[in-house]
């Protein structure tokens, strides 16, 4: 007589067999999950990088076109808007969203020179001098994302 203790070993290792074979396939899923939220982060922040040298060209180009309008009067320390009319850019207290996602955010601050007529973080204002940041801002899933980029700009020809 053969024993019936054979069969009800096969069906352990079949349930054993599937639950190993859902714990790979869940883990695959979770991983390709993983790597789509990242890839999607990172895409976000090479736009917003690109973005903020945008947003310092666009500065360049208002202070290439005339100094004393674009540049000069800003108040300083106050957070300034990018917006294209379609034929110039505007510096603008009023935020707007770029490809309904990126908040892009540019702000003049003091320039100072030093004894030796250096750029320096303190000394003497200069006021064909102003440090440019721009700060590109975007909604993430663990809050906000964000870019800065800063260089200084000088009046560079005096107009």
């Amino acid at each position: 007589m053969k024993s019936s203790h054979n069969t009800g070993f096969g069906l352990v290792e079949v349930v054993i067999g599937a639950a190993i074979i859902t714990l790979f396939i869940g883990a695959a899923i979770s991983t390709v999950a993983g790597a789509t939220r990242l890839e999607s982060d990172l895409i976000s922040k090479i736009e917003a990088q690109y973005l903020a040298e945008e947003g310092i060209e666009v500065v360049r180009i208002l202070r290439d076109t005339s100094w004393q309008t674009n540049i000069a009067p800003v108040i300083l320390n106050t957070p300034y808007y990018l917006n294209f009319d379609g034929s110039n850019w505007i510096l603008s207290s009023t935020p707007n969203l770029v490809d309904n996602k990126f908040t892009r955010k540019v702000t003049f601050a003091a320039g100072y020179r030093n004894t030796n007529s250096d750029i320096a973080s303190s000394g003497t204002a200069d006021t064909d001098l102003r440090l440019i940041t721009v700060t590109v801002t975007w909604p993430s899933r663990g809050g906000t994302g964000s870019v800065s980029l800063a260089t200084y700009l000088t009046n560079l020809f005096a107009n």
